[in-house]
């Protein structure tokens, strides 16, 4: 993020972003004053340009995340599968049609369970990138006017009323009973009452009332600010950056079946063997206990117990815990997040904390 004031003295020296840079804790005048800010006219068409050009369009860059063929074969990345890919094989090879169509049918259908729930959470977290998509009611050459929120820079000024979505980060300088939804960025279930007064350098996001950010809901009254950060750089853009950089990690459920899918598949392969020795001891054909071990051994041993039975019984209950999670506003990811302990490292968020 670039500090923004002195960006606007040379623009051609952008600079990270500095934490002492905190717009809740200035007064307005300072505030303006860092801003290059005019309060009454607003920003001159000759230095709207040159803002734009430092600081780009106010638009939240869109992640490319793996592409689908890709997630779809991720699906398959199981100890067992490989398990029952390989009865499928077997099946295949004795003319046992039937069986082979049952074991894929199952294995297929878990995999599509899951792709569908993962696109779902990709889709909802592409949609972060459109929380900024809007028009907007700024004042510039003294006028006011209505323009597309993408043509936001910092250090315009911006009117909000009631029904309007924030457009970007703004610093508030004139407020008449303003409330704002910001259950999407902290988690607040309640709206928050806005004011102009500076507030503690330290203060949390959700206690920065002089500040309203990019994507959360305007309910009540009216308000006039000044824009301090756009696109990547608001809240909403760090948080769709943080979900996009986030590593993947396996939730205790998820680890717990991956080591229940382990000791299983050892569990069958030794039961297997030891079946295939016992009947070559007695003497059986090896042939004839290798088609027996194949079919399932009369379902007491191989895969048709054990192995797709987890698969189904295992990995359905969980898609369906993330399609309820998602009716209810969750954001998922790959391993589905809904058996997350507060020890894991992930992106969280609490009723009154930033994320």
């Amino acid at each position: 993020m670039k500090v923004v004031s002195s960006v606007l003295r040379d623009p051609h020296t952008p600079q990270q972003f500095d934490p002492a840079y905190r717009w809740h804790h200035y007064e307005i005048a300072g505030v303006l004053e860092l801003l290059r800010a005019n309060d009454d006219v607003g920003l001159s068409a000759k230095e709207i340009e040159r803002r734009r050009l430092v600081f780009g369009e106010n638009v939240v860059t869109a992640r490319s995340g793996k592409p689908a063929w890709w997630r779809f074969l991720l699906q398959f990345h199981q100890p067992l599968l490989y398990l029952l890919f390989a009865a499928v094989g077997v099946t295949l090879w004795m003319h046992e049609w039937v069986d082979a169509a049952v074991i894929f049918g199952v294995v297929a259908i878990n995999a599509i369970m899951g792709f569908l729930q993962e696109s779902k959470a990709q889709k909802a977290v592409e949609a972060l990138s459109q929380l900024i998509a809007t028009e907007t009611t700024v004042k510039r050459h003294g006028k006011r006017m209505r323009i597309l929120a993408s043509e936001l820079v910092p250090g315009d000024l911006v009117h909000l009323q009631s029904g309007d979505r924030v457009p970007a980060d703004i610093r508030l300088i004139r407020v008449n009973g303003l409330q704002v939804d910001e259950s999407a960025l902290t988690g607040e279930s309640l709206v928050v009452d806005k004011h102009a007064r500076p507030v503690r350098f330290d203060a949390p996001l959700a206690e920065r009332a002089n500040q309203a950010f990019a994507g959360t809901h305007v309910t009540y009254g009216t308000a006039e600010g000044v824009v301090w950060s756009t696109g990547d750089c608001t809240e909403t853009g760090r948080i769709a950056s943080m979900i996009a950089e986030a590593a993947e990690i396996a939730t205790p459920l998820t680890k717990k079946m991956a080591v229940m899918s382990r000791m299983l598949l050892w569990a069958i392969l030794a039961l297997s063997a030891l079946a295939f020795y016992a009947g070559v001891s007695r003497g059986e054909p090896a042939s004839a206990m290798f088609l027996s071990l194949a079919r399932g051994g009369d379902n007491r041993i191989g895969h048709r117990r054990v192995a797709y039975g987890k698969t189904s019984c295992g990995d359905s209950p969980i898609a369906s815990g993330r399609s309820s999670r998602q009716r209810h506003g969750g954001l998922l990811g790959q391993n589905g997040d809904i058996d997350r302990k507060p020890d894991d490292r992930a992106a969280c968020m609490g009723r009154r904390t930033n994320l």
